[in-house]
């Protein structure tokens, strides 16, 4: 059984046009890209030019006697293939009787190079998709992802060719991009898909990354472990080329986040050899496990609930499953992934998303609000000593009315008169440092003759009270 092609966004080219030159001068881009005609080749490209400034863009390999050259669009505005030696150049009946090159003026006799492939007019001033496939003696031309001629001839291997390119016309205008250089014959499907600049695989996946974005990443990155300045600034473009490729949006902690992640997805892809196309499908993969991490989900008993642990990672394996290779099961998978490469790329998402799945989720789908920190300086003054304890005074304390107890008005005479006493001397007295032991002494001098004096006292009005007491008993006998 055929192994089934490769969706269009999976395909690696063999060679690239590697940038913009300032004129129309051919550049010489060594040997580069080579074809072999027994595998077949393709070429594909976007280009622009406008009706009468001459032929466009050209990609040649070789020369005379042994070569090709590919040209879009020609001096008659169509796609052009020449191949050296040249041989006799047999049209296929589809070519023969088609119409002529579509966009010619009415009444104008129609004009075909030697080496016109194609029959639809290309220098209209707006940009097409061309592509050539060799594949087994036949050359087949397609504009904007449609076969627009074939032509049946022999191309013959040049490996010690030279390649050039042109990508300017004689006004500095613009005549290629994209060009691109496969070493096998592709597919009328595969070309259609690269014309659309189709990212979605059969399965349903949508690649934010492309095959060739990814060395791209990996191009980047490593300046990271160049010198210090060279580093910081090597590990930033590879950040913001990795956000913009991925289209990161919300607030700077979950850009933040999704980029931390992807980027040591992409770093623990190299670190296990995964090939640009195996790393740019698993791009896409934990992509739409993010993106389902923002539904609803479908077994929580609240309603409203983002997914749960299970449901994503259920997603998860039966993504990854879709695009592995597995024994028995080739025919309804597109097999990407091997068995190995299964456990290593689980285990990768299983320490890290969904070890920490609650905290990917909060700061995902729960942001928190963001809050502003203004810093302000204030300026506080030194608290005051307190007062001296040794200069403080001795409150009075309210003393019952004499009346309320018996034989109250001698024993408050005393207390007030002690209380006086204490008093005066403590406002006499002003203890000092020098007197503190004489003061002292005045003190307890006083307390001992207060003392003695309401003791005193209230024996002479308990003696007054007995008599009194005992004339009252005598005078009732």
């Amino acid at each position: 059984m055929a192994p089934t092609p490769l969706p269009a966004a999976l395909l690696e080219p063999a060679w690239t046009w590697p940038g913009e030159v300032p004129d129309k001068v051919p550049v010489d881009l060594g040997r580069a890209f080579d074809v072999r005609s027994s595998a077949g080749f393709s070429i594909c490209a976007r280009v622009r030019r406008s009706r009468g400034n001459g032929p466009g863009a050209a990609l040649q390999k070789g020369g005379p006697p042994l070569g090709w050259r590919f040209e879009a669009p020609s001096d008659s505005g169509v796609v052009a293939f020449a191949v050296w030696p040249q041989g006799e150049a047999r049209t296929s009946e589809v070519d023969a009787m088609a119409e002529p090159a579509s966009g010619t003026l009415e009444g104008e006799a129609p004009h075909r190079g030697e080496h016109d492939v194609g029959r639809t007019r290309l220098d209209d001033g707006d940009w097409h998709h061309v592509a050539v496939v060799f594949c087994e003696g036949e050359l087949r031309a397609f504009v904007d992802g449609q076969r627009d001629g074939e032509v049946s001839l022999d191309v013959q291997d040049e490996a010690s060719g030279e390649v050039s390119v042109v990508s300017r016309g004689d006004d500095g205008m613009e005549l290629l991009r994209e060009l691109l250089g496969f070493s096998e014959a592709l597919d009328d499907a595969q070309v259609s898909e690269l014309a659309a600049g189709s990212r979605t695989l059969p399965t349903g996946l949508y690649l934010p990354f492309s095959p060739a974005d990814v060395p791209r990443f990996w191009r980047l990155h490593s300046r990271s472990s160049l010198p210090e300045g060279d580093a910081e600034r090597g590990d930033q473009d590879a950040r913001e080329f990795l956000v913009g490729v991925l289209g990161c949006t919300g607030n700077e902690l979950q850009v933040e986040a999704l980029c931390d992640f992807f980027f040591d997805l992409l770093e623990t892809a190299q670190s296990i050899s995964l090939t640009p196309r195996k790393t740019a499908v698993f791009v896409g993969i934990m992509q739409a496990v993010f993106a389902l991490m923002h539904s609803r989900s479908k077994v929580s008993k609240v309603v409203g609930e983002p997914q749960t642990l299970s449901e994503v990672f259920l997603r998860f394996r039966n993504l990854l499953l879709s695009h592995a290779l597995l024994p028995g099961d080739e025919a309804r998978r597109l097999g990407i992934f091997s068995s190995a490469e299964v456990r290593l790329l689980t285990d990768f998402v299983a320490s890290s998303l969904f070890a920490h799945f609650l905290l990917y989720q909060s700061v995902l789908l729960c942001p928190l609000p963001q809050v502003t920190v203004r810093r302000l300086e204030a300026v506080l003054e030194r608290p005051r000593p307190p007062p001296e304890l040794r200069r403080g005074k001795l409150l009075q304390q309210a003393q019952p009315e004499a009346d309320e107890v018996p034989g109250g008005n001698a024993q408050a005479t005393g207390n007030r008169e002690l209380s006086a006493a204490v008093t005066a001397d403590a406002e006499d007295t002003r203890p000092t440092e020098e007197g503190q032991a004489s003061l002292a002494e005045h003190l307890d001098m006083h307390l001992s003759e207060a003392a003695a004096a309401a003791e005193a006292q209230l024996e002479a009005a308990i003696k007054e009270r007995d008599k009194a007491l005992d004339g009252k008993v005598g005078a009732s006998a």
